[in-house]
């Protein structure tokens, strides 16, 4: 079972979520759990990209303000997400410098 607010796993024997303190309902709809953690994930995929936005225009100057604006859950997911672009980045960038170290070795 999980926190309608939160989306926090709940143990099965619980009255309230330890994330963020609510009463559990254990009456509760599935329909309406998942629109609300659809619209969460909405909303944090919107801050994330917000996130990405801003420190991508000014690198050096936008990751602190960037992260400052985000809340916790926010913050980590918006850094998984660079940690994924950066990766996807270094692999590109890996392999455009392997094609081309293999062009330059069979030209001589």
């Amino acid at each position: 079972m999980y926190c309608q607010e939160c989306g926090n796993k709940l143990p099965p024997d619980t009255e309230t979520c330890e994330a963020c303190n609510q009463p559990v309902s254990r009456r509760a709809d599935a329909r309406e759990a998942s629109k609300r953690l659809a619209e969460k994930a909405k909303t944090v995929s919107g801050e994330s990209f917000r996130a990405f936005r801003r420190f991508a225009i000014n690198p050096v100057g936008g990751l602190e303000p960037a992260y400052s604006s985000l809340q916790k859950g926010s913050a980590r997911n918006v850094g998984v997400l660079f940690g994924v672009v950066f990766a996807i980045c270094l692999v590109i960038g890996m392999f455009g410098r392997a094609m081309n170290w293999t062009r330059f070795l069979v030209m001589r």
